[in-house]
């Protein structure tokens, strides 16, 4: 349940709406390989925890919003330790939390 909650929350952090037939990812923020997979821009199941295909664009995303220096975050260097890892699961969590502390 809470990989489906975090998943819930990058996809709404990148502009993603949940639609009657799935999330729809209005904002073209995912790569073409991913629509080329899954057959277009809709999706019944997110897989940001699963792959980085899905999670790389999302940080693109992250690191935008993030701007300057002014927003750098412990979340921010933890997002950064996750990637120099290679670890997913780290880094998906990182930017779960960094998500939670920029819309508070």
């Amino acid at each position: 349940m809470t990989d489906l909650k975090n998943n819930k929350l990058i996809a709404e952090f990148i502009g993603m709406q949940d639609t009657t037939v799935g999330w729809f990812d209005a904002e073209g923020v995912l790569t073409q390989h991913i629509y080329n997979v899954t057959g277009g821009n809709c999706h019944d199941k997110l897989h940001f925890h699963l792959s980085w295909d899905w999670l790389i664009p999302c940080l693109a995303e992250a690191f935008e919003e993030m701007g300057g220096q002014e927003k750098y975050s412990l979340n921010h260097e933890k997002i950064l330790d996750g990637l120099m890892e290679l670890n997913l699961d780290k880094t998906h969590s990182s930017l779960v939390e960094f998500i939670k502390e920029n819309n508070n």
